[in-house]
């Protein structure tokens, strides 16, 4: 069976769904696609997932942002990392409302919450909108 492609058009469309507005002029998005890259979506091991070379799902968020949010215990937390812990509640097993995206080397242009809530409910697998290589 054959891998469907999909437009860049379309996995903007995806992130829009996740709260994300994607454009060429998107410092992230226009760093690593161009409006013609393609993708396929795939089952991804989230453990290949990473975010610029230096975060890894298995590594708390950070944004710098931690006097609003506190963990379960009371103590400060990132609200990058509160927001991942949440959403690992609040999804079932398997279910992250839409598939990451990343490029052919595995590295997040959005979805690190959706990767890090995966992480945190122990699955090895994430939906990923996968760039096709150059």
């Amino acid at each position: 069976m054959e891998e469907r492609i999909f437009t860049y058009k379309e996995v903007c469309e995806s992130a829009v769904r996740t709260g994300h507005n994607p454009s060429p002029r998107d410092a992230r998005f226009g760093m690593l696609f161009s409006e013609s890259t393609h993708f396929v979506l795939k089952a991804v091991p989230v453990s290949r997932l990473h975010y610029m070379g230096s975060w890894t799902p298995d590594q708390p968020l950070r944004c710098g942002e931690t006097n609003a949010y506190q963990d379960e215990n009371g103590n400060p937390i990132d609200s990058d990392e509160y927001y991942a812990r949440k959403y690992a509640k609040e999804y079932k097993t398997g279910l992250t409302a839409e598939p990451v995206i990343c490029t052919s080397r595995f590295d997040l242009a959005d979805g690190r919450h959706r990767t890090r809530s995966a992480y945190l409910r122990g699955e090895e697998i994430i939906q990923a909108f996968v760039e096709v290589s150059k």
